[in-house]
């Protein structure tokens, strides 16, 4: 995982906006993970339970769930930014949400978030954190998201 980001306040926030907070290169997501998140959300689909059916499949082994990545969200973006001097913070949804294209389980992944945008509110700020994700030999995305996060 990256060094943590340190972020000062709600001021420490607005100076990330337009830049990219983290990035993270190359991590994994086994296929005990898949299959743990599977039963967690009973998630059934052939397409990450059943490898033999899928080696022989346009796929090539079993593949992460749509909802794995953004679920995964919170963990990755808490692991690699910590704040100071903010009384609240509250995720209050995703704008968007595209899946691209299938993620391999065990294939490296690389995945980006940048803050898109700060706006001001009666109370504390809105922030749209925008997160990209690829498997790390691909050369176009294999997913966008938008997060909402509210600070005060």
């Amino acid at each position: 995982m990256a060094s943590n980001v340190i972020i000062d306040g709600l001021d420490g926030i607005r100076e990330y906006e337009g830049k990219v907070l983290f990035e993270l290169d190359g991590f994994s997501v086994s296929q005990e993970e898949i299959e743990g998140f599977c039963r967690s959300v009973k998630n059934t689909e052939w397409i990450h339970w059943d490898l033999e059916r899928t080696k022989s499949s346009s796929f090539g082994g079993t593949i992460l769930p749509g909802f794995y990545i953004p679920s995964y969200f919170s963990h990755l973006f808490f692991s690699n930014v910590e704040f100071k001097n903010v009384e609240n913070m509250l995720f209050s949804g995703v704008d968007k949400m595209r899946l691209l294209a299938p993620v391999r389980t065990g294939t490296p992944i690389n995945l980006a978030v940048t803050v898109a945008k700060v706006e001001s509110r009666d109370r504390g700020i809105r922030v749209l954190y925008d997160l990209q994700w690829r498997e790390s030999d691909a050369s176009s995305l294999s997913g966008v998201a938008t997060f909402v996060l509210r600070y005060w």
